[in-house]
């Protein structure tokens, strides 16, 4: 289902970007360990000093190889849905509730890109927002054609548009009730893949052992002898 509502479209028609406050969007880096099969991060805004009015958002996340490795992370294609946590911003104000809050599509490798957005039914046309707030949630799955090894890092990232420093033509972008956008700006995660537990215990049993076994087969340190006496010297002298 496309989740590109005609207010989206409005949107980024309405208005030039407006510098009276500022969003913050911070989203939590994660580690997922190798065998696991999905991983997910919480995606927080804020106010940057005053509290701020937001009526609308829209977002883009995209995720990109940190480390040049060719293996890849994906949306998983059903992501999870904010409706019902009490942190969500919307929280039984959303227009789109039940969802979805967004679709999951492809543009570098499959199933990299995540956009979506919502708006408030709040009668006033906005909720205060002051400290953080739950915008989404991102869920990331391993099982693809080239599945993520430990050591393997992502970024993701909330690519910037109206309103943002650096806009492109994303959907991306936070509206007050006027329709002014508001000024954001946002971190790049990582999501590094990491051993599982019983894999580092087994690593440190190894470690601790071959330590063991070195010390075994170290030939033993020469010791200077302590039971020698020291040698006199024997001065002789002639009587004349």
């Amino acid at each position: 289902m496309n989740r590109t509502a005609p207010f989206l479209f409005a949107c980024l028609l309405l208005s030039a970007p407006s510098a009276e406050a500022e969003i913050i969007v911070n989203i939590a880096k994660l580690d997922i360990q190798a065998g696991s099969s999905t991983g997910t991060l919480d995606v927080m805004i804020s106010s940057d000093g005053a509290p701020v009015q937001l009526g609308s958002f829209g977002f883009e996340f995209l995720i990109t190889r940190a480390n040049g490795t060719p293996t890849e992370l994906d949306f998983t294609a059903s992501q999870p849905q904010p409706f019902g946590d009490s942190r969500y911003v919307f929280y039984q104000q959303s227009l789109f509730d039940p969802g979805p809050l967004g679709n999951v599509t492809t543009t570098s490798t499959n199933d990299d890109t995540y956009t979506g957005g919502d708006q408030t039914t709040n009668a006033n046309g906005y909720v205060t927002v002051t400290g953080p707030v739950l915008l989404t949630q991102l869920q990331f799955t391993l099982d693809t054609s080239l599945r993520p090894v430990v050591g393997d890092v992502f970024n993701v990232s909330l690519i910037p548009g109206a309103g943002a420093a650096g806009q492109t033509t994303s959907p991306t972008y936070f509206q007050d009730p006027s329709g002014d956008y508001l000024v954001y700006s946002s971190n790049i995660a990582p999501v590094t893949i990491v051993p599982e537990p019983s894999s580092l215990i087994s690593w440190t049993v190894g470690l601790l052992s071959a330590a063991s076994i070195f010390r075994r087969l170290r030939p033993p340190t020469a010791r200077p002898a302590t039971d020698c006496h020291p040698v006199r010297s024997i001065v002789l002298t002639a009587q004349i």
